[in-house]
């Protein structure tokens, strides 16, 4: 049986909790704590003002803004109009959002100005332009609301990427249904479930929580901006259980002082978008947080795996194991399928799968294949399974150093420099060599002065010689996605500019 087509409909997820569920905490952005009931009307009257605009079902309606209570109440009243949300990133440049607007054609645009630096004006027709924060969300009554489609499309989501060119994932209703059901099944669920959000709604792991909250009955605690204080004094008072992280937002909470005991009623911490040194996880597994590790793309509505407590058999490295009914292969660049433990490209199946990229057939062509009757996504990932099942993702196909016919991960030397306790962050990249086709580079965040041979002497019994960066370079700060990724064609741009320092 297909499942992605075992259910086609089902009861709006919003107006069920709202409804046996009425005074449960829904959502609390910090300055707004709205129930279920509370959530739905809020949704409610966002819905009849978009109506107004004359929305047809498949419009596309885009959202600039930061999270909030209105922004998650804004998110399910789109769906509930039958549209597609094209959520954009607020830091975006004007230039840039220009950009994704031309190719989405939105019919509307709602904003919450609120922290925004970029002026709107200039986007589209300002008579369609949409202030969240004018609109009054408050009244006595629910809206009728349809039932829940999932095979319409809700999203266009502009993959941050690792590359410069941004493509638009089209996300199907379903596609969040089922990653809220299977990953709810996976990791547990429970009424007093509470999701510390410190992730961006422009990102499929933000939407994701949006829908698992009233898929699972769980309330939202939303800080955002990430800042270390506010995080920890939400995990700490509000009855946090459930938080994602990218490595990033753990390194600084660990360093804050997070422990287990300050802590108590956290059950589980997502690590995921961006890979995790091993350094890292057995650090805070040390402080007996209670991390697993996980793996998603926006074009599967974020996970594919994710790990379990208590970590029995789990090899290190591992990013976990896939959720069911999600299958996954490794293949070779022929499209055979390689045994346990042979390095490969990921390809994932199952009903969390994205549709394809708004309007680029070639690249949807290129992503998405039928074998053994189902449909695969070639993720572009290298990564291998164990005998056990485990999944070990080592990099993008794309950043593969081949040097001198070797092939280098660059994450692995990545993970041993950041090992360096003078290191506070790292991106290797093969830059072009006449002579070996690639040599390997090192780029380094440090609170310390170092010299490249300090550098290879403290690689030297730790790296195969081959492996080791030729050069390296000093910056300030590394270039990351919003998600967590090392942006590394931005890091090997600057390198090969000179606009960056490199170490003597």
């Amino acid at each position: 049986m297909n499942t992605s087509s075992a259910v086609d409909k089902t009861p709006d997820w919003l107006r069920t909790e709202a409804l046996s569920r009425p005074h449960a905490l829904a959502v609390d952005d910090g300055a707004t704590c709205w129930t279920f009931l509370q959530l739905d009307i809020a949704s409610g009257q966002l819905m009849r003002t978009m109506a107004r605009f004359g929305i047809a079902p498949g419009a596309r309606i885009a959202w600039i803004g930061f999270p909030s209570a209105r922004a998650v109440a804004l998110i399910h009243a789109v769906m509930r109009l039958g549209a597609i949300l094209v959520p954009l990133d607020p830091k975006l440049t004007l230039s840039e959002l220009q950009l994704r607007w031309l190719d989405a054609q939105p019919a509307l645009l709602v904003y919450d100005s609120s922290g925004l630096t970029v002026d709107l004006s200039s986007i589209g027709d300002t008579s369609r332009h949409l202030s969240l924060n004018d609109v009054p969300v408050e009244s006595s009554d629910l809206v009728p609301v349809p039932e829940v489609d999932l095979r319409r499309i809700f999203a266009l989501v502009y993959t941050s990427g690792t590359t410069n060119r941004p493509k638009g994932a089209l996300l199907r209703v379903g596609n969040f249904f089922w990653s809220a059901v299977f990953s709810g099944i996976h990791m547990g669920t429970h009424p007093s479930d509470r999701w510390l959000f410190a992730m961006p709604l422009f990102h499929v792991s933000g939407l994701s929580i949006v829908f698992r909250s009233v898929i699972h009955g769980s309330a939202i605690i939303m800080r955002t901006p990430f800042r270390t204080e506010t995080a920890f004094r939400a995990l700490q008072k509000d009855q946090v259980t459930l938080a994602s992280m990218v490595p990033t937002m753990l390194w600084r909470l660990l360093d804050y002082g997070l422990a287990k005991e300050n802590v108590r009623d956290l059950r589980m911490i997502l690590l995921g978008g961006a890979a995790a040194s091993p350094d890292l996880v057995l650090r805070a597994r040390t402080s007996g947080l209670p991390v697993v590790t996980t793996y998603g793309l926006t074009e599967t509505c974020s996970q594919v795996v994710t790990g379990l407590v208590p970590w029995q058999d789990e090899p290190q490295g591992s990013s976990g194991r896939p959720i069911p009914p999600t299958v996954i292969r490794i293949m070779d660049a022929r499209g055979r399928e390689m045994p346990p433990g042979e390095l490969g490209e990921i390809w994932v199946s199952g009903p969390t799968v994205f549709e394809g990229y708004w309007h680029l057939p070639e690249t949807t062509a290129e992503s998405l294949s039928e074998q053994d009757g189902r449909r695969w996504l070639h993720t572009k990932d290298v990564g291998l399974l164990d005998h056990n099942g485990w999944l070990i993702v080592k990099d993008r196909l794309t950043d593969i150093i081949i040097r001198g016919g070797e092939n280098i991960s660059p994450t692995e030397v990545e993970h041993i420099l950041l090992s360096h306790t003078a290191i506070m962050d790292a991106a290797v990249v093969g830059l072009p060599d006449i002579e070996w086709g690639q040599q390997v580079a090192a780029a380094i965040v440090t609170h310390a002065d170092m010299t490249s041979q300090e550098l290879r002497s403290f690689l030297r019994n730790r790296l195969a010689g081959y492996k080791i960066p030729t050069v390296y370079f000093k910056m300030d700060v590394l270039p990351r996605t919003p998600s967590g990724k090392v942006q590394r064609h931005l890091v090997r741009h600057r390198i090969q500019i000179g606009d960056v320092l490199a170490l003597p």
